[in-house]
């Protein structure tokens, strides 16, 4: 986060709500039922706390949870954070009470069993290969990125 400023952050953040609430649209009309939530995979590999987590980026991190709920409340089904740093998981204690309850509830973060529990929770020809499911992108992406966001650490 430190080569972006916080506002770009927001921006971006507000237009991948609106993006995906026009593609849950969409998925709807396409499939004749209504669809309205997401799974997120969060893929922490080669995130690193001495790089990625700062007293600034923390408290931007809250901010846009606060705002995700605020104007996609229902939107988010769960949050499988998988190969994340083991401090992470104290880092998000920090953020809990900022955390509605019902958002806390829908974030899971995986231990080593991970993609086990994936294959559990999704369907395999939704899950891309790369995470334990049958899901190929184009030309045999096993991460599915045309589908998927792909986010890497900077």
């Amino acid at each position: 986060m430190k080569s972006a400023c916080e506002k770009d952050i927001v921006r971006l953040t507000l237009q991948n709500g609106e993006k995906t609430r026009q593609i849950l649209k969409k998925h709807s009309a396409d499939h004749g039922k209504h669809i309205d939530t997401v799974t997120v995979i969060m893929d922490l590999e080669g995130l690193s706390f001495q790089r990625h987590f700062w007293k600034k980026g923390l408290d931007l991190y809250i901010e846009l949870i606060k705002l995700t709920e605020s104007n996609y409340p229902e939107q988010l089904k769960a949050c499988y954070v998988v190969k994340g740093p083991r401090v992470l998981s104290l880092l998000y204690g920090l953020c809990k009470p900022f955390i509605a309850d019902e958002t806390r509830k829908k974030v899971h973060f995986l231990g080593k069993d991970w993609k086990d529990v994936l294959r559990k929770a999704i369907p395999s020809n939704r899950l891309p290969s790369h995470y334990g499911g049958d899901a190929v992108g184009i030309d045999g992406d096993p991460t599915c990125g045309v589908r998927m966001k792909i986010v890497r650490p900077v």
